[in-house]
């Protein structure tokens, strides 16, 4: 939503810019003005297609900006810490669990990266059931792996 916005608050800038060359080419020679006139079209046409394949891209891989970019690393010290979904939009997300003490309840826990990498860890001896979706890339989670070519999701077992 908010590249949607920012796409149409640069195309009105891009409109106010080209309007003002075609007013300042209107006092220059007939010849002059329908060169800078077909330029100026075609980088509008450049720039509408790049603003729409962005926002088409964003919205088929679900990628929000409002979940943050950049590098997150989330290392809880207890189960009570630990918090049911982890979000980046776009980075590296890293959740650490490997210290979070022993696991008394079935406890579920949601990572979920739109374009970076996530990587989950967790305690040795935790009993774990993976259940990973990816449209491009590579998956990796415990027994299994998903590399965009096979169906688009992975499950693997429980691990002990």
């Amino acid at each position: 939503m908010l590249l949607a916005q920012a796409a149409a608050g640069a195309g009105w800038v891009l409109v106010l810019i080209a309007g003002l060359i075609v007013l300042w080419m209107s006092r220059r020679e007939k010849k002059k003005r329908g060169i800078v006139v077909a330029v100026l079209a075609l980088a509008g046409l450049i720039v509408a297609a790049a603003a729409t394949a962005t926002v088409v891209a964003f919205a088929w891989f679900n990628v929000s900006l409002g979940d943050g970019v950049g590098d997150r690393v989330y290392h809880p010290t207890s189960i009570t810490t630990v918090q049911p979904k982890y979000q980046l939009g776009i980075g590296d997300l890293r959740v650490d669990l490997s210290n979070i003490g022993p696991v008394t309840r079935e406890t579920h826990v949601k990572a979920s990266v739109g374009v970076g990498h996530l990587r989950v860890i967790v305690p040795r001896d935790a009993a774990v059931s993976v259940n990973a979706h990816a449209k491009a890339g590579e998956i990796f989670g415990l027994q299994g792996h998903d590399d965009g070519r096979t169906p688009p999701s992975m499950s693997a077992g429980d691990r002990s």
